[in-house]
C-alpha cells in the first residue's frame, strides 16, 4: 500500500506557512540591522527602554564605546533576564554621574538576574537597580572608591548574590535586602574602602538586620575595622 499523500491544499499551506516564517526571520534581522546600524551602533544610552519583553537578544552584540549606560534597559516591566552574550557596556564613555549607569535598570519589575554585561562605576551608580522587586543575582559590580552610591539597590528585596569588584568608598545601602548571602556580604566588605589604613576618612554602610545577624559580630568588627559605620 502505498504511503499517505498530501492535498494540494495541504501543500500549499505548508509553504505558505514557510513563507510566512522566512518573513518572520526577515523581518527580525531588518529591524535589528537598522537599530543597532548593521553592528556599528556605539551608543546604546536609553536604547531598549520601556521595551515590553522577556529577553532582549540583539542580532549583533550590543557594545557601547561612545556613551554612557543611563537608562538602558529602564521601565521593562517583563525583562526576566540580561545576558553577557549580547551586551557589553564595559567599554561605555560616561562624562558624569548622570550618563553613568543612572537609572540603568529602574522599574525592571520582573527582572531576576544580571550577568556580568561589563558594569564599569566610574561615577556613580544612581538609582541603577531602583524598584527591580524580583532581581535575585548581579553577577559583577565594578566600582572605585570615588563611585557615589544613591538608591542604588532601595525596593530590591529578593536580592541574594552579588559579587563586587574594586573600591567602595562612599556610603552603600543594602537595608532592603534581607536575603543577602554570606557570600555576598564577604564580598561586599572585602572590597569597602580601608580608611583607617589610609589614615582618613569614613563611609557608612546600612544593612538589613538579618545582615548583620548572619555576619555576626566578625563581620561586623571587620567593617568597623576599616573606618566605616554601620547602620
Amino acid at each position: 500500500m502505498g504511503g499517505y499523500v498530501m492535498s494540494i491544499s495541504e501543500k500549499f499551506e505548508v509553504i505558505a506557512e514557510a513563507v510566512y516564517e522566512k518573513g518572520r526571520q526577515d523581518e527580525w534581522s531588518d529591524f535589528w540591522d537598522i537599530f543597532q546600524n548593521k553592528g556599528e551602533r556605539k551608543d546604546y544610552n536609553n536604547a531598549f527602554r520601556r521595551w515590553d519583553c522577556e529577553y532582549i537578544r540583539p542580532k549583533y552584540k550590543a557594545v557601547s564605546t561612545n556613551g554612557g549606560r543611563a537608562r538602558i534597559f529602564e521601565a521593562n516591566l517583563k525583562l526576566k533576564k540580561v545576558e553577557k552574550e549580547y551586551f557589553d557596556f564595559s567599554k561605555a564613555s560616561p562624562t558624569n554621574q548622570s550618563t553613568d549607569n543612572y537609572f540603568t535598570f529602574q522599574h525592571c519589575e520582573a527582572l531576576e538576574e544580571i550577568e556580568d554585561i561589563g558594569l564599569m562605576g566610574e561615577y556613580a551608580y544612581g538609582n541603577t537597580f531602583i524598584n527591580c522587586y524580583k532581581l535575585h543575582t548581579i553577577e559583577l559590580v565594578r566600582s572605585n572608591e570615588n563611585v557615589v552610591f544613591t538608591d542604588t539597590f532601595k525596593n530590591c528585596h529578593e536580592l541574594k548574590n552579588i559579587t563586587f569588584e574594586g573600591v567602595i568608598g562612599k556610603n552603600i545601602s543594602f537595608s532592603e535586602s534581607r536575603l543577602l548571602t554570606v557570600e555576598s556580604l564577604n564580598s561586599i566588605i572585602d572590597h569597602l574602602k580601608d580608611f583607617t589604613a589610609a589614615g582618613s576618612g569614613s563611609a557608612t554602610i546600612t544593612l538589613h538586620t538579618d545582615s548583620k545577624t548572619l555576619i555576626g559580630e566578625e563581620g561586623l568588627k571587620r567593617i568597623t575595622n576599616k573606618g566605616w559605620e554601620v547602620m
